[in-house]
């Protein structure tokens, strides 16, 4: 119980630092920001709450504490050099490098799924989901005064996360490795839809962050490492709520994630962004096969009968699921 308490303390002091570096205007306060939130996010990656047993996610979290402090120590850097107005577009290269390998972008995004196969799924969330929010609405491209090029290759690292995601996501048997590049791919849209505005960012992350945190609570009741250890595991309660989820992943209407991107990819043709539709489209059409393979798996190696008797927490969970899905994606639809 200590680690847990030291644990949710360690979480909500970095989250508190990673927002702070919204609101710094010098380079400097944003690196200091930065570190700190790492600092106290490692220990609620290392901390007691264990929900597997296992003790790996060490690794993870040396994994993360070192990539973090390299695209700290860029962003560092790049604010020394634009001190020297001559040297003012490498600073911005290495200003933008820094945010890059913070987020795991593309291709920069090597350390994601090395972390996310040893951490626990609230440190997955945290790190995958809602600390890379705040970090994107932080990026220097999001300012009207940055360098065209900077504002270009930034939006082209998230055009490739957002195509290269869904394809190394066929290649993954390990279901926290599946999830590190669907972070890729999220967040490579959130990148875009933070190029088109605020607006469209922010709706897009609270139909992410929703979505992926039921997926988390479902697999974080299975505890399995592999697709078809889940499918073994998965209790048939929860196999309407995980198919509902799967399908809107999928992106099949009206659930939430197809409308979530329908509104993406209006926003991007309404501002003329051609390339990105493409993008966006074409990563929706893998991201269709991908989750029908997952799925597919999973019920395959579902046990015919189990002997699971769901308690109240499980019913709230797979109803929130289903509820979300069916009826969010409807109520998104009539407003927009």
């Amino acid at each position: 119980m200590y680690y847990s308490l030291a644990g949710m303390l360690f979480m909500m002091l970095g989250v508190y630092f990673a927002l702070l570096v919204n609101f710094v205007t010098s380079v400097f306060w944003v690196w200091v920001a930065m570190d700190l939130s790492t600092i106290f996010l490692v220990p609620f990656l290392c901390c007691g709450m264990s929900l597997t047993g296992m003790y790996q996610w060490y690794k993870g979290s040396a994994t993360y504490f070192v990539v973090q402090f390299m695209g700290s120590a860029s962003v560092l850097y790049s604010g020394l050099l634009l001190w020297e107005p001559s040297f003012g577009g490498m600073g911005l290269m290495f200003l933008a490098t820094g945010f890059i390998l913070k987020l795991g972008l593309f291709p920069l995004h090597f350390w994601v799924p090395r972390a996310f196969v040893n951490f626990h799924y609230p440190g997955i969330y945290l790190t995958g989901v809602i600390q890379k929010f705040i970090l994107i609405l932080a990026m220097p491209f999001a300012e009207a005064d940055m360098a065209e090029h900077v504002n270009e290759l930034m939006v082209l690292s998230a055009v490739a996360s957002v195509l290269y995601g869904p394809i190394a996501m066929f290649n993954c048997t390990n279901i926290k490795t599946f999830l590190s590049y669907s972070s890729v791919n999220n967040t490579g849209l959130l990148v875009i839809c933070l190029s088109v505005s605020k607006s469209v960012f922010m709706f897009y992350a609270v139909c992410y962050s929703m979505s992926m945190l039921f997926l988390v609570l479902i697999l974080s009741f299975c505890m399995s490492d592999t697709i078809k250890q889940m499918g073994a595991t998965l209790p048939n309660f929860y196999f309407s709520g995980f198919l509902f989820m799967s399908l809107s992943f999928a992106g099949f209407p009206p659930l939430t994630d197809f409308c979530a991107k329908f509104v993406v990819v209006a926003s991007c043709a309404e501002y003329l962004m051609w390339f990105c539709v493409m993008a966006v489209l074409a990563s929706s059409v893998i991201n269709l096969l991908v989750w029908i393979w997952f799925s597919v798996m999973i019920i395959r190696a579902m046990p015919v009968e189990d002997s699971f008797e769901p308690t109240f927490e499980d019913l709230i969970t797979n109803f929130g699921c289903i509820l979300w899905n069916v009826a969010g994606g409807m109520v998104l639809m009539l407003f927009y």
